[in-house]
C-alpha cells in the first residue's frame, strides 16, 4: 500500500466549522446605527481577548480597536498605547478584513474541551454588514491553531501582532472602578475618600450586585496608591459598605460589545 503525502495528509484534517448562532451577542445593529453617526469617531475593527480569571468576568478592555478617524489603541505588555493611521493605512487594513472570505467564515469555534479558556473574539463593523468571529481556546496552543480555518489565524494574527514605533501611552478619559460586595472581609477596611464619587455618584451605575464608579484619569495614580494601601484580605468601605474593586480602562462605544444583547 503507498503510503500517504503529508499534503494528503493535511487535506484530511478536519478543520472546525463555525457556530453562525453563537455569535448573535454582538448583533447589535441599533446601537451601531447610533455609534456611526454619533459625533465621536465609530470603530471600525475590535479584537477582544478575554481572561478568564479576572475577579469580574467580560471586563477586558479590548486588545486592539480601530476607530474610524485612523486612531488605533492596542494592549502591550506595559500598558496601553496609540496611534494614528493616515487614511490610506486605515483603509488598507479595513480592506484586509473586507472579503466575502470574512462572512463565510463568522461565527464561533469552540477549539477546545477544556474548561477556563480564553474566548478571542475579532468584530468586524467596518463592512457593510457586519461580521463576527469568535474562537474558545488559546490562540498561542497548537492544538488549538491546527484546528482552525487559515485565513481566520490569519485574521486573528494580524492583529495580535500589531505595533507601531511612534505609538504613545493611551489612558481614557475617564477609569471605572469595579465594585462588588466584600461583606466578610476579615482585615480592616479602607475608607473610600469623600472627594469621590460613591454608590449615589451621578455617573455611578449599577452592575448585578456591583457598581461601576467613573474618576478622571488623570486620578488615576492616586487611585492605585489608594488601592494599594489596601491589607490582602481587607475591603473598602463606601457608603458604610463594603467591597472589593478592580479598575478597568473604558474604550469608545463600547457598548457595542458590552452591552445587553436585547440592544
Amino acid at each position: 500500500m503507498a503510503a500517504c503525502s503529508d499534503s494528503e495528509t493535511s487535506e484530511k484534517h478536519v478543520l472546525l466549522k463555525a457556530d453562525k448562532s453563537q455569535i448573535a451577542f454582538f448583533n447589535r445593529p441599533f446601537l451601531l446605527a447610533e455609534a456611526r453617526s454619533s459625533s465621536t469617531p465609530s470603530p471600525l475593527i475590535v479584537l477582544l481577548q478575554s481572561d478568564p480569571w479576572l475577579a469580574v468576568t467580560g471586563s477586558d478592555s479590548p486588545a486592539f480597536a480601530l476607530y474610524d478617524d485612523g486612531t488605533v489603541i492596542f494592549r502591550t505588555k506595559s500598558g496601553f498605547l496609540s496611534t494614528k493611521l493616515d487614511r490610506s493605512r486605515k483603509d488598507a487594513l479595513v480592506e484586509a478584513f473586507g472579503g466575502d472570505e470574512m462572512s463565510m467564515l463568522a461565527g464561533r469555534y469552540s477549539a477546545t474541551n477544556i474548561t477556563d479558556q480564553p474566548d478571542s473574539s475579532l468584530l468586524l463593523y467596518g463592512r457593510k454588514v457586519p461580521a463576527y468571529i469568535t474562537v474558545y481556546g488559546s490562540l498561542d496552543d497548537e492544538d488549538v491553531r491546527s484546528s482552525l480555518p487559515e485565513a481566520v489565524l490569519t485574521a486573528f494574527d494580524r492583529l495580535r501582532g500589531f505595533s507601531s514605533s511612534g505609538a504613545q501611552p493611551w489612558l481614557p478619559e475617564k477609569v471605572e472602578v469595579m465594585i462588588w460586595p466584600y461583606d466578610y472581609a476579615p482585615d480592616q477596611s479602607i475608607m473610600w475618600p469623600k472627594r469621590w464619587p460613591g454608590l449615589k455618584g451621578p455617573a455611578t451605575r449599577k452592575q448585578g450586585n456591583g457598581y461601576s464608579i467613573f474618576l478622571p484619569s488623570s486620578d488615576l495614580p492616586a487611585l492605585r496608591a489608594f488601592l494599594g494601601s489596601r491589607r490582602e484580605k481587607g475591603a473598602i468601605e463606601i457608603d458604610g459598605q463594603k467591597w472589593s474593586a478592580s479598575v478597568r480602562y473604558p474604550f469608545p462605544h463600547e457598548e457595542l460589545w458590552m452591552a445587553s444583547a436585547e440592544n
